[in-house]
């Protein structure tokens, strides 16, 4: 027992008829065996306590933060679809469709973001992947949304011969994406982003920079933990975190350069084969 409470019972027993005797050395050296591990699986039961307190913190953290950041765009959702039955005028109604467009896919965005972060799978399905036309489609994508954020995107692609990669295209889509949306929400009105694609010997780098205030020094040594966020009004904070492990089931990795007033610049590199 510790500190009165009986963590087990330890037993010894000689055969029937057994001329051995247990002698006083004998019961020490069996106390102190038992007391050693006592004291050991008493430590295991409470690591065990502690880590699964700790994951039920982290599920409430996750399930929080969602149920706040779908909130946001569901309100949105709900005053243009208000919006749309009450008026018959054409632009007000575009206007009105593409919002709640670009809400719903926030918040696929958002329970996307949280599957991966849960399944944690490593698994990659690479296949022969046109990085040109990844890049521009994601950019495309996204461009009204940058339109309405009044922020003009940039794409300079420097791949001459180098165009097909084999990569998962989901995943790699999903980076891109996220960095690029990212982007978007860190410049303010009248900004520009910046999305270069090249080629550097065996490896593509694929970079987004964009004109915002910068990311402060005691963020950056936690950007790419998860739950980690800035400079956004919503967002589960796991996007980078995401990233990185996308960017690393690949074989390549995602960097970060930043001056605060000046803007911030997301590289990710990505092996050709």
């Amino acid at each position: 027992s510790l500190e009165g409470k009986v963590i087990g019972v330890l037993e010894l027993l000689t055969r029937a008829g057994s001329a051995v005797k247990f002698d006083e050395d004998d019961i020490r050296v069996v106390t102190l065996m038992a007391g050693q591990a006592g004291r050991a699986i008493d430590a295991a039961r409470g690591l065990e306590q502690r880590l699964q307190a700790q994951r039920l913190e982290t599920l409430s953290l996750v399930i929080r933060g969602v149920v706040h950041d779908v909130r946001n765009p569901l309100t949105f959702i709900n005053g243009y679809a208000e919006l749309l039955g009450e008026t018959q005028d054409a632009p007000q109604r575009d206007q009105a469709r593409d919002a709640i467009y670009r809400n719903v896919q926030d918040i696929d965005e958002m329970l996307r973001e949280l599957a991966d972060f849960t399944a944690g799978s490593d698994t990659t399905h690479k296949k022969p992947t046109d990085i040109v036309e990844l890049v521009n489609d994601v950019v495309k994508q996204f461009r009204p949304r940058a339109e309405a954020a009044r922020t003009k995107v940039n794409v300079r692609i420097r791949l001459p011969d180098a165009r097909i990669a084999s990569l998962d295209a989901p995943k790699s889509r999903r980076v891109i994406s996220n960095l690029v949306k990212n982007a978007i929400e860190a410049t303010p009105s009248g900004g520009r982003i910046t999305v270069v694609a090249v080629r550097y010997k065996t490896d593509v780098y694929v970079w987004v920079r964009d004109s915002g205030r910068g990311v402060p020094p005691e963020v950056m040594t936690r950007l790419f933990e998860p739950f980690v966020t800035h400079g956004k009004k919503g967002g589960t904070g796991l996007g980078l975190s995401i990233c990185r492990r996308f960017a690393e089931q690949h074989g390549g990795e995602v960097g970060c350069r930043t001056r605060m007033g000046k803007g911030t610049r997301f590289i990710v590199r990505l092996p050709l084969e």
